[in-house]
């Protein structure tokens, strides 16, 4: 197992995990890559509309220029 993963347990439809299921067999894709795919994709889509904020720490998270990880800004900076 990737080291720099977390372990997630999520429960779905049925329909929803055989839809998961078929659509990695078709990619030829593990279906954690695909989730984590969709995920992604999903919420970093979503953060450009409305940035995440931190209820601890206070800080906003929105994508890098790449869309590939979330940079951390402080609230009100952009």
């Amino acid at each position: 197992m990737d080291e720099s993963k977390s372990k997630v347990t999520l429960y779905v439809r049925p329909e929803l995990h055989k839809l998961l299921k078929l659509r990695s067999v078709h990619l030829e894709m593990k279906m954690s890559e695909l989730a984590e795919r969709m995920f992604e994709r999903y919420l970093l889509e979503i953060s450009e509309e409305d940035p995440v904020v931190c209820p601890n720490c206070k800080l906003e998270f929105v994508p890098d220029p790449k869309m590939e990880r979330f940079s951390k800004l402080p609230v009100g900076s952009t």
